[in-house]
């Protein structure tokens, strides 16, 4: 691959549109991200998404890549709101999993607040015992592919971003060595 087909890969990986699942409710806390998003240089578009709350649309020379059946991010606001899709809202949480796991989507499970260590101590205020949420973390984890990840408050949107970039430069250096897009 020439010099130049690599950088031009890179920087569509770098000028992504967000997509952002319109049920994300707006609030102060939805605004500060999505100034955060705008500040390392994306762009938020709000768009229903079928699986997960964030995902993303690559504009290639040529036309675009939608990525929002590949890999999405499922963002959680804090442990209790993990706590209650492990435990008491499982059925339609376990039912959005599945969706993403029966089309190969990757999902990540981001909780923005809270640690596995306060999951496994019981470190909420539901009364869900701490083995039944990590026997089912665990379970979900292992039965549909999904990562759960914990962030600390204000780095969701780096790792979004990071995540998302990866992915869409790895696709897009494959799909370019496949001939499967072109770049002039």
């Amino acid at each position: 691959m020439k010099n130049e087909d690599y950088r031009m890969l890179q920087y569509i990986s770098q000028n992504y549109d967000l997509i952002v699942d319109t049920r994300e409710q707006i609030n102060p806390r939805y605004e500060e991200r999505m100034e955060s998003f705008k500040r390392i240089g994306v762009t938020p578009v709000r768009r229903k998404l079928d699986v997960g709350d964030y995902s993303a649309v690559a504009q290639l020379p040529h036309g675009t890549i939608d990525y929002s059946m590949r890999l999405v991010v499922e963002r959680k606001m804090d442990i209790e709101e993990l706590v209650m899709c492990l435990g008491a809202d499982r059925d339609r949480f376990e039912a959005e999993l599945e969706r993403a796991h029966k089309c190969g989507c990757r999902l990540y499970v981001v909780t923005e607040s809270g640690s596995y260590a306060d999951l496994a101590a019981g470190n909420y205020r539901s009364e869900y015992a701490p083995k039944l949420a990590l026997a089912t973390y665990h379970t979900f984890e292992q039965r549909y592919n999904c990562q759960f990840v914990f962030l600390p408050p204000g780095a969701f949107p780096l790792f979004v971003h990071e995540t998302l970039r990866r992915f869409i430069m790895d696709d897009l250096v494959a799909k370019f060595k496949a001939k499967e897009i072109k770049l002039a």
